[in-house]
């Protein structure tokens, strides 16, 4: 073999090793560049998750501030919490990234564990899904006729037993015959109910996931933050002393001894003698319970149209009116009477559904760090202790923010690190 030739071999060789040699490197340069973008979104998600912590904490620490109020018993939109990142839409900018946080009132809604037949049959759903949902949370064992009890769940391919109590969350409704993603998060058709649920065109009416929840409960108190006085305990000095004319004190007295205790406070309301008046002193200083607190009231102050158009005997004009006086707020449930078309009558109807404030409430958490983003919902309870952390609840933050109703640009940019210099 020549020595050109030799040397031509050599060549080869040598470029075929520097070819390979540089796949290779090629290679390993891809495979930590890799490694190394995907230790960053690692660390991104662990910062984006605090970021969304951070969130609460300011929830937490607004609710915490307001150890005083001039109306304990009353909630309202103009709150500070309810002001708090403006539905959103504001960007709070932290050290190594951005949190965006919304707090709502869970007494907005309807309770999916305690809402009445009659109420579930003006709501979006089918026969089958009321029949199952009351069988579902209630421990008889006997099916209503479109409902479903274990002997359904048990013969499915993944059996279970139906719960006979309380839904712990709203995706629950899940595992309850009749429902699905579709049907808790898309308007559904052969809905028994005919009541209309938003003045508007069909694609202007909510989903079921807007209407519900499965913790709303508000404090048993007076408008000022005293303990109510239940009338099936109270005596007729007790009455008079809240404010109740003597006569009046006395006709509650014997109506309770006749026909037995009341249940409902709009029955104290049909007692002989009652006014506008009185029906106002009724409503904010009696309860109908012993308990602390009411679970599952509407906040007359928070609701939207379409969960109060729940409400039997309410028509859309009065619901739609009802949320109008929000902007000034009602003090009272008794305030109902200075909405236009609510009489006494609706009132002794309709006033066991109604609070004008909640100690339960939800608080929606977008954190950021880099290009990711986390989402948490907690559940938060708030009584005179201060505010306390019942379940935090993680979420996909690309479909939350959309079912939060969010928009996907922000209004304004809020520095920390600024305002707290």
């Amino acid at each position: 073999m020549s020595a050109n030739r030799e040397r031509g071999v050599v060549f080869v060789m040598t470029l075929v090793v520097l070819i390979a040699l540089t796949i290779i490197l090629s290679g390993v340069a891809r495979l930590t560049h890799t490694q190394f973008r995907a230790q960053i979104n690692r660390i991104d998600e662990i910062r984006a998750q605090r970021n969304a912590e951070a969130g609460l904490a300011r929830a937490l620490a607004l609710f915490s501030a307001q150890t005083t109020q001039a109306q304990p018993g009353v909630t309202g939109t103009q709150d500070d919490w309810a002001l708090l990142g403006t539905h959103g839409t504001d960007r709070f900018l932290v050290n190594d990234g951005s949190f965006r946080v919304q707090i709502v009132d869970a007494c907005a809604f309807i309770n999916l564990n305690t809402v009445t037949e009659d109420q579930l049959m003006r709501m979006p759903l089918t026969q089958e899904q009321i029949d199952s949902l009351l069988d579902w949370r209630e421990p008889s064992r006997n099916p209503r006729p479109d409902g479903a009890k274990d002997d359904y769940y048990n013969a499915l391919d993944n059996p279970y037993n139906a719960k006979l109590g309380p839904l712990d969350t709203v995706d629950e409704l899940l595992l309850i015959r009749g429902f699905t993603s579709r049907a808790l998060y898309m308007p559904q058709d052969n809905v028994v109910s005919t009541a209309t649920q938003v003045q508007g065109s069909q694609n202007a009416q909510p989903v079921l996931a807007d209407l519900v929840t499965v913790a709303s409960a508000s404090r048993n108190i007076t408008p000022s933050g005293q303990t109510k006085l239940n009338v099936n305990t109270a005596t007729q000095q007790q009455l008079t002393q809240r404010g109740l004319p003597g006569p009046l004190a006395q006709a509650i007295i014997q109506r309770r001894n006749t026909q037995g205790t009341f249940t409902d406070i709009g029955d104290v309301l049909r007692v002989p003698g009652v006014n506008n008046n009185t029906a106002r002193t009724i409503l904010d200083n009696l309860t109908t319970t012993g308990g602390t607190q009411l679970t599952g009231l509407i906040n007359l102050n928070t609701a939207s149209e379409s969960v109060l158009n729940t409400v039997p005997n309410l028509t859309p004009d009065i619901s739609a009116a009802i949320v109008a006086q929000q902007q000034t707020g009602f003090v009272s449930v008794a305030d109902l009477l200075n909405v236009p078309g609510y009489s006494m009558q609706l009132l002794q109807q309709t006033a066991r559904y109604f609070s004008v404030q909640s100690q339960s409430f939800v608080v929606r958490c977008l954190g950021t760090a880099g290009r990711v983003q986390a989402a948490i919902e907690a559940w938060i309870t708030v009584d005179q202790n201060g505010p306390r952390v019942v379940r935090i609840d993680p979420k996909d933050s690309s479909v939350w923010t959309t079912r939060w109703r969010w928009p996907s640009d922000t209004a304004a940019d809020i520095d920390l690190e600024v305002a707290q210099q």
